[in-house]
């Protein structure tokens, strides 16, 4: 699929970097003070493709901002119940994940979830032989959480993965889905070190992937518009405040308008989702203005209609 891609846009390289060399240096990363430092930790050039694209590290780096992978639909509470449910624990072990489930707060609080699977995992894991999971495999894993619906699914998933990645990447893994890395690296400052512009251009719509491109191409300066790819629409500017009288806010309209006739429809509650149909690969996908993806899996309303829209092959 990437034979034909600019050498930039390749990603084989960053998939093909082992996992837990990157959850090494994330924690490093975690533990270094200053921001410049921490940077330089991560883009260490001896470590880091310099010619291809990073977007399968970063979105890994960036799990927040991370548009193209579904929810997990997993807080901190359900995920710790799944490796209750899939490790042989002693009672010690029990009581420290208790904490993060809810069932007992009255101990191990001090621990976030990421930390205490690790140590669980180290002390009951037997399993010596080297683990050697790519970023890729840690990616590929991650996509096959997003999208399973069934706690039965989730739960064979999460055990076939306990003796594939160790504890240390287990850690990792936790803190990705639960979207707190706790590293103190923020979106600009990661992004930016890609290229200067690249969070400018990611603010203004351009794709994760695509803003990881940028890395050695200067011409991609325009966000390209195409079926199945997140875009940020553009959005009417609100003159309106949250409080006051409404008589003060629609003198606010008129005075914007110069005085002509306007209508007002009232606003409703709902989603507010932009739906790409490519009826040739009959794929069918929803995103929310702020470009995230729009989880549809536990609304049947939104399945039955997108078959119906793909029947009728709209483009």
């Amino acid at each position: 699929e990437e034979a034909g891609c600019p050498e930039y846009e390749k990603c084989d390289l960053a998939n093909g970097l082992l996992f837990g060399d990157l959850c090494v240096r994330l924690e490093k990363v975690s533990m270094a003070r200053g921001t410049d430092r921490k940077r330089e930790m991560l883009f260490d050039e001896k470590w880091l493709p310099a010619t291809q694209s990073l977007f399968p590290v970063i979105r890994l780096v960036l799990p927040q901002i991370e548009k193209y992978r579904a929810r997990y639909g997993l807080a901190e509470k359900k995920l710790a119940a799944l490796y209750d449910k899939v490790t042989s624990m002693s009672s010690e072990s029990r009581r420290q994940l208790a904490y993060h489930t809810g069932k007992d707060r009255s101990s191990f609080g001090a621990s976030d979830l990421g930390v205490a699977i690790k140590e669980i995992l180290e002390r009951e894991q037997r399993n010596t032989a080297p683990f050697r999971a790519t970023v890729k495999d840690a990616n590929d894993y991650l996509d096959r959480l997003a999208r399973l619906d069934s706690v039965a699914d989730l739960e064979q998933t999460v055990r076939s993965a306990r003796h594939f990645f160790t504890p240390l990447e287990h850690k990792w893994l936790a803190r990705i889905i639960c979207g707190d890395m706790k590293t103190g690296l923020k979106e600009r400052g990661v992004l930016n070190a890609i290229r200067p512009d690249a969070y400018s251009k990611f603010e203004q719509g351009m794709g994760l992937r695509e803003v990881c491109a940028l890395q050695e191409d200067s011409s991609l300066q325009m966000q390209i518009i195409q079926v199945g790819r997140p875009f940020l629409p553009m959005l009417a500017h609100s003159s309106f405040k949250a409080s006051g009288p409404k008589k003060d806010q629609f003198t606010v309209a008129e005075k914007l308008l110069g005085g002509d006739p306007f209508l007002v429809d009232e606003k409703l509650d709902g989603n507010r989702i932009i739906c790409h149909v490519d009826s040739k690969r009959n794929v069918f996908s929803m995103f929310s203005r702020n470009i995230t993806v729009h989880e549809d899996k536990h609304t049947s309303e939104y399945k039955d209609r997108k078959s119906v829209v793909i029947g009728k092959r709209v483009n």
